[in-house]
């Protein structure tokens, strides 16, 4: 009966630290995201890339740190001048979607993310990537779309991605426009799942749409 009194306690001492630890870790975690977006809202993209960085590297199993510094990577190359600077953001950026991929497969938000790297490879330099990409972005989008149909970034992005193929061929944007419309109500009942989980993309529809209303007028 003493023995197994002993026990007993032994066993709850050694479950008391196994939820330390991992309240311990979950605190860190939860610090370390804070700081990361902290210092993206500051303009300090490198602290934040590497903050991200330092984070996947450390949380084997959360696909979200390796997400969030892909997503930095791929967004801060809209707008850049230096190709050749883009080029090599944007590897990077595969490199971490495909980390973030590898934990967290069939992943509706990463295919977003990697139909985004597409999109701003095509950006950077369509002569080279508009014809080559086009299929396979609007594939994963689609796929996107098919893992979770309530994923407003996907069907936002879908719909902004073939609206820019109408207007190169200078066809009715109408129809993308109306899409893009409906997408908002997605939006607006998105919940995200988790604490950092991606929760973007609103009011870029929003100005993309100011765009809709003069072309309507």
């Amino acid at each position: 009966m003493k023995n197994d009194s002993i026990m007993i306690r032994i066993v709850f001492v050694f479950l008391m630290y196994l939820i330390s630890l991992v309240t311990f870790s979950q605190s860190q975690f939860e610090e370390g995201m804070q700081q990361a977006f902290q210092l993206m809202k500051e303009n300090k993209l490198d602290e934040a890339s590497n903050l991200f960085e330092r984070i996947g590297n450390a949380e084997a199993t959360n696909w979200l740190p390796y997400y969030n510094l892909a997503l930095l990577k791929t967004r801060t190359t809209f707008g850049q001048k230096d190709k050749v600077k883009v080029e090599a953001q944007l590897k990077e950026a595969i490199v971490f979607a495909d980390k973030a991929a590898a934990i967290s497969p069939d992943n509706s938000e990463i295919y977003v993310l990697k139909a985004l790297i597409n999109v701003a490879k095509i950006a950077a330099n369509p002569m080279v990537y508009g014809a080559s990409l086009s299929g396979s972005t609007t594939m994963l989008y689609q796929k996107a779309i098919a893992l979770d149909s309530t994923n407003p970034r996907a069907q936002s992005g879908l719909a902004e991605f073939e609206m820019g193929g109408a207007r190169f061929f200078k066809k009715d944007i109408t129809p993308y426009c109306d899409r893009l419309q409906e997408s908002l109500k997605t939006y607006d009942s998105f919940k995200p799942k988790t604490p950092f989980y991606p929760n973007w993309g609103k009011n870029h529809v929003i100005e993309i749409l100011k765009s809709c209303s003069a072309v309507k007028k």
